[in-house]
């Protein structure tokens, strides 16, 4: 019965929502200030006319689609740009709004002004040993936010920091391997003249149906990193006394130097790998060769459904002012329903109109252990870009593991659904940089371009959505059958 309600309510917000026009002769969705700046060559118009006949901007006749939506990409000189919006009713009455988008000049070439003592490399004496303070911290390439993430710790890890530049302190994980962390992330143990290398007390392999584990028992949470291969995982464990025994019956490669233990674990093909703390132990964690049912694939897949932003955080906002919040759950709502039909399991981080936080999904999603992880969206563009050029699907990986199965959903969401092929796209994004489960992030199609968004609003469309994203993992696990 509450399932009936829920889907009642969704469909009443639906219902009211598309038609939210019949109550405005003009209503301007983006840009969202009749005065505001714009830092790009073109921006867009986008809204809707109600039940007005027609809509012109600064006396120019505009498309009008269905349900009085409108979407209108205007150039912008430098300066002050106005636009006056009208809409006329059939009657010939009509509403008018004014816009002024100001695009700055740019900013002319000046001498730089000494770089401050803020900015400049800080060497320290001696080194400060530290704690990381919550969970999911990034190691950063270099003193940036905008530098690539390397590692992501745990809560508790002990690292020593050798350096700092501006807000980024320098973790030292081996003479020859440098990190960045920010100052916000840790908390400081106090100086000490040198590292102090942990030693490995005892090694453990084991296995269950699920994963292989490979256990490393110290005295601290030692700084680890992964990186994947085509056939495999590299391991590299930091600042450590020694080699455990029996290590080299499990893996290859395994070499101990400069207080650094590393080795290599072969896989076939990767399904999913973790490295975190289970009490003294550093535990990677390798997720078994999976062999689905060849009559029913998804029979007992364990599988992650993540319905973007969601409460407060509505997304994108389309013409009529839907918002991609609603449409990605009720998208999502329909694939659990169809994945639990063929037998599947199925986990969500949210099943109604509630405000989740990344990492909060993060977690809900990592408890479950599912073996994949799809983060359902509908995407939008910033000023400059144009809504006409870029629109349709397109599917989002961040670990290589990840990427044929992201390729296999937008082929088949394309090629059933006719949208546009708008690419496989590597990135990184909270809900596809975990690396246990396969992650990936679709963006079903764009709420700013007007086909997509009518698409869209239509539960027939939205019913084929879903039904094509559970072909496309079908497919995926049929692939991976040995013939």
């Amino acid at each position: 019965m509450k399932k009936i309600f829920r889907k009642f309510l969704l469909l009443l917000f639906f219902i009211v929502f598309a038609n939210v026009s019949a109550c405005f002769a003009l209503d301007v969705v983006y840009p969202k200030n009749q005065n505001q700046k714009v830092y790009a060559k073109s921006s867009f118009f986008v809204g809707n006319i109600g039940d007005a006949e027609k809509l012109f901007i600064n006396n120019q006749p505009i498309k009008i689609y269905k349900d009085g939506i409108f979407v209108h990409v205007v150039l912008l000189e430098y300066g002050e740009n106005r636009f006056e919006l009208k809409a006329v009713l059939e009657n010939g009455e009509s509403k008018t709004l004014t816009y002024n988008l100001i695009r700055p000049q740019p900013v002319q070439n000046i001498s730089k002004p000494a770089i401050s003592n803020l900015s400049q490399l800080e060497v320290f004496g001696n080194f400060i040993r530290a704690e990381i303070t919550k969970n999911y911290v990034p190691l950063r390439a270099d003193s940036s936010e905008n530098s690539a993430r390397l590692i992501h710790l745990s809560e508790g890890t002990v690292i020593y920091l050798d350096a700092k530049k501006g807000s980024y302190y320098r973790v030292f994980a081996n003479a020859d391997v440098k990190y960045w962390v920010k100052n916000t992330d840790f908390r400081e143990l106090g100086q000490v003249a040198a590292i102090e290398p942990v030693q490995i007390k005892h090694f453990r392999y084991s296995y269950d149906d699920d994963f292989e584990y490979f256990a490393f028992r110290s005295n601290s949470n030692l700084l680890c990193k992964t990186k994947e291969t085509e056939n495999g995982v590299n391991v590299e464990i930091y600042n450590v006394l020694n080699q455990p025994k029996k290590l080299e019956k499990y893996v290859q490669s395994v070499k101990f130097q400069n207080n650094t233990l590393s080795f290599f674990v072969p896989h076939q093909k990767l399904w999913g790998y973790d490295c975190y703390y289970n009490g003294n132990n550093l535990v990677f964690r390798l997720t078994r060769g999976v062999n689905p049912d060849t009559h029913n694939p998804l029979k007992n897949i364990v599988i992650a459904l993540d319905a973007g932003h969601g409460g407060k955080d509505g997304g994108a906002i389309g013409p009529t002012r839907v918002r991609e919040a609603d449409i990605a759950l009720d998208v999502t709502l329909r694939l659990r329903d169809i994945l639990r039909k063929e037998g599947a399991k199925v986990v969500l981080t949210r099943d109604k109109n509630d405000y989740v936080g990344l990492y909060e999904r993060i977690d809900k999603i990592k408890a479950a252990n599912p073996l994949f992880s799809i983060s359902i969206h509908a995407n939008a563009l910033p000023d400059g870009a144009d809504p006409f050029v870029r629109y349709g699907t397109s599917v989002y990986y961040y670990h290589p593991q990840a990427k044929e199965f992201a390729q296999m959903l937008k082929q088949t969401i394309v090629g059933q659904m006719s949208t546009r092929d708008d690419g496989t796209r590597y990135a990184s994004f909270v809900l596809n940089r975990e690396s246990s489960p396969i992650s990936v992030l679709i963006e079903t199609a764009y709420m700013i371009n007007p086909d997509d968004y009518i698409n869209l609003l239509n539960p027939n469309f939205r019913q084929n959505l879903a039904q094509s994203i559970a072909d496309g993992i079908r497919y995926y696990l049929n692939s991976c059958i040995p013939k």
